[in-house]
């Protein structure tokens, strides 16, 4: 079952997979798609290509005791749930890294030109030379909140940064750090 949202809390998971098995609807896995991360701007008025992703750990708006009291709760209302996935984009989140989140202090970024359209201008990302780090690390603070997938959007962006240097730098670098900690 996917939950996808852009106002997605715990409650509202809860209360839906409540609803499926008032339904005799039982499901074994479980997607949180997107908009459970913390992330800047103002959801409904910034555009997802401007908002930047700030933190590992999700918005006290979506799970207000964190991720990791988040997923046992909804693990303990409903067992049946065998695998819980969360998405997440491959450079952060659709506007890439927030300058000012916790992030952006603990690995190194680097600001990238996107090509012109809708998601043109420039976005702060995890510079290539950290990016096996953060997904390590990510992966690993995922891992100890009970998460057990991920569902990986967004690899597009790659291929719309400006710069051509940037795109082979970040296409191959990106695409072995994403997948090295997952296998």
């Amino acid at each position: 079952m996917l939950f996808r949202s852009q106002a997605l809390t715990q409650e509202k998971i809860i209360s839906g997979l409540d609803s499926l098995v008032a339904n005799n609807i039982h499901i074994s896995t479980l997607i949180i798609d997107d908009n459970w991360q913390s992330l800047d701007g103002c959801q409904g008025s910034t555009s997802q290509f401007q908002r930047g992703w700030k933190d590992f750990e999700a918005t006290t708006d979506c799970f207000p005791s964190g991720l990791k009291a988040g997923i046992a709760t909804i693990r303990a209302k409903h067992p049946q749930i065998r695998d819980i996935a969360v998405w997440h984009a491959l450079l952060g989140y659709w506007g890439g890294i927030s300058p000012d989140g916790n992030l952006a202090k603990t690995y190194k970024t680097t600001e990238v030109e996107k090509q012109p359209g809708v998601a043109g201008g420039t976005m702060f990302a995890i510079d290539p030379s950290d990016a096996h780090r953060m997904y390590d690390d990510f992966y690993t603070f995922l891992s100890s909140c009970g998460v057990t997938g991920v569902k990986t959007d967004a690899q597009f962006m790659l291929y719309i940064l400006a710069s051509t240097p940037d795109r082979a730098a970040f296409t191959a670098t990106y695409q072995s750090a994403w997948t090295q900690p997952h296998l």
